[in-house]
């Protein structure tokens, strides 16, 4: 997707921007939206505004788009709140068991600091706040971490992307940049998708789900 959505924002001059904000948003809030790439569209949202390419104001851009990273992971818990154990569900082809269950792994492992973590993770930057919500997570714990990893992650991308799209060579050729970025998110999926099917011989990872108790509403099970 990185190779759709990165030269489009480009083109897209100052609406550039809502599509940057859009795909944050969604990637971190839309379960169906976890295949977007929020990283690549931070990093090169940044350059772009440096150099001129997409025309708005750096730091309005940057609030909003932190903010539209906190809304989305919100979005996420309160649907995980409301699902509950269904989340455990298989979902399909699309959205499948191998992506909760890493969600549910990397809580388990990383605790609250997870929500945190799981914003530089592909995939699980969408299914650990909708995890979250349903094993119970405090609402205000998880506000917490949301607000911290949002600005980490979406600030912390934009402002390099900045930083480096105010250097004169690289400014002067976004183009080649983006030609490089694509290729690179490419190459790195290539390989991931190459090393499994040498050691699994299949595309997609299997995964078993172990059950997950039902529990009722206002009952914590990750405090």
């Amino acid at each position: 997707m990185t190779m759709i959505f990165v030269p489009l924002m480009a083109g897209l001059g100052a609406w550039g921007a809502l599509l940057l904000v859009g795909v944050v948003f969604a990637e971190t809030g839309i379960a169906p939206a976890f295949f977007l790439p929020g990283g690549a569209m931070l990093f090169a949202g940044g350059l772009y505004v440096a150099s001129g390419v997409v025309p708005v104001p750096f730091v309005p851009l940057l609030v909003v788009t932190v903010l539209a990273a906190v809304a989305g992971d919100q979005v996420g818990f309160a649907l995980g709140r409301r699902a509950g154990p269904h989340v455990f569900r298989p979902r399909g082809r699309i959205w499948t068991t191998a992506h909760v269950e890493r969600a549910r792994l990397l809580l388990e492992r990383h605790g609250h600091h997870a929500v945190l973590l799981a914003r530089f993770v592909p995939v699980a930057r969408t299914f650990v706040p909708i995890v979250a919500g349903s094993l119970g997570m405090r609402p205000r714990r998880f506000v917490a971490w949301n607000v911290a990893g949002a600005v980490v992650w979406a600030g912390g991308i934009m402002l390099v992307g900045y930083f480096l799209g105010g250097v004169p060579w690289i400014a002067e050729n976004t183009a080649l940049l983006t030609v490089a970025l694509v290729a690179v998110s490419f190459v790195v999926v290539a390989a991931h998708l190459l090393i499994r099917r040498l050691r699994t011989g299949h595309w997609r990872a299997p995964v078993t789900l172990e059950p997950v108790p039902a529990r009722s509403h206002g009952h914590a099970t990750l405090g």
